[in-house]
Formats: structure tokens, sequence, C-alpha cells
């Protein structure tokens, strides 16, 4: 799975819709470093949805909306979101299709990890379905990356920092190899906070270089979105 895969994925739903647009712009303002124009963009094509059938719009617009509240460190609202919407999404069908699937499992994921990170309630059930939320997603080259960083971000909520090390470099590996470079340079920067030392500085700003390069204005907001357990994180091991 890459971002792009996604992207296009809109693209060929949304076609010339201004709503769809607005959506596709949140994610820009983001990058930007713009959050409330983000949400005013969001809240703009919130208006323009179908009223009769859900489609892909309504799922664009939970998952740009999900981002939004990832980036401002806000991961239970995200879960909120995502939890209130998916059932639509589900039985208008939306989940049959992969790149949907597969987007959804790691957004749900990783907002659940962030969650965690926060100290939220029920933490073994939230392990559990983190765990049920990437079954499967190994079976393909395009997405082995994903449970990968899932996987990852749990052990180091078990304080299981090996394990968690190793785990963030087969991810960043798995990422490069299908092009997806915004959650490769996540698992690169929180295995340089892992690792420590000169190593792990290079770690950090070589992904800091890449994502600045790209037009990422605050490189560490972003991990929050893509990446939310950070290596202090493991003081809630247990």
């Amino acid at each position: 799975m890459r971002i792009a895969d996604v992207q296009e994925c809109q693209r060929k739903e949304q076609g010339g819709d201004a709503g769809g647009q607005t959506v596709e712009q949140s994610s820009g303002d983001l990058m930007d470093d713009r959050e409330a124009s983000a949400r005013d963009a969001l809240d703009r094509a919130r208006a323009g949805l179908p009223q009769r059938e859900i489609t892909m719009q309504h799922w664009q617009h939970m998952e740009s909306s999900a981002l939004v509240e990832l980036y401002a460190g806000a991961p239970a609202r995200a879960v909120d979101i995502i939890d209130r919407q998916l059932p639509a999404l589900r039985r208008a069908f939306l989940m049959r299709i992969y790149v949907v699937h597969v987007f959804t499992a790691y957004l749900r994921a990783t907002a659940w990890l962030g969650a965690l990170v926060d100290g939220a309630p029920d933490a073994d059930r939230l392990r559990a379905a983190i765990v049920r939320a990437c079954r499967g997603l190994d079976a393909h080259v395009t997405t082995q990356g994903v449970p990968q960083l899932i996987r990852a971000g749990l052990a180091v909520l078990a304080g299981e920092l090996d394990a968690a090390a190793a785990g963030y470099r087969t991810a960043a590996a798995s990422f490069d190899a299908t092009d997806n470079m915004f959650t490769a340079e996540a698992a690169r920067w929180r295995l340089g906070e892992l690792l420590g030392g000169d190593e792990g500085r290079a770690l950090i700003a070589t992904a800091t270089a890449a994502l600045s390069a790209q037009g990422i204005a605050r490189p560490d907001r972003v991990m929050t979105m893509l990446a939310p357990v950070p290596a202090q994180a493991r003081r809630f091991a247990g």
C-alpha cells in the first residue's frame, strides 16, 4: 500500500467534484502545518457529501478527518471518528476495495496506538484489536510494512525494545521497496529515537531532511500521524 495509491483512488472517485477536491486540500494544509485550514476545508467538504448514498467521498472525508486529529495529537478523537462512520462504510461494501481496507486498517490501528500512548483505558482490549486489525496484511508484498510498523509500536509499549527496533528496520525496508516514502521515513525516525547516540541522531536527521524536501513543514507532527509511539512511550510498558 502506498499513500499515492490512496490518493489516486480518491482522485478517480471525486473526478471534478469540488467537495472531494476540498478534502484533498486538507492534506496539503497539514503538510504546510495549517491545521485550522485543514479543519475548515473538511467542514466545507462535509456539506457537499452525497446524502442518499454512502460513497468513496464519505470514506475519504473520514480518513482525512482522522488524520487531522492524529496530526493534532488527539488520537482518541480519531478513534471516535472512525468508529462512528465505519459501520455505514461497511454496509456500502467499500471495505471490499483492497486499498480502502488496508488504509483503514492502518489508520485505525495507528489511532488505537496513539490512544494507548495517551493512557487510554482498557489497554488489553485495544492491544487485541490492533493485533486483529493487522491480520492478513503481511500476506501481500505491498502491505507488509503496515503490520511491521504497527507491531513495532506495540513492542515499544510492551518494553520489548529489541523487537521494536527490528520491527522498525524491517518496516522501513518494506516501505522503501514499495516506494512509500512517508511511512519509511516515519519508521526510520522512530528507530532513531530507540537507538539514540550518533546512529539514532543520523537516522532522525535523514528522515527529517527527506520529509522536509517533500514540503512538510513539521516532520515531528507528521510522526504523530503516521507512527504515534515515541521511544519514551515505553514508560507505559505493562
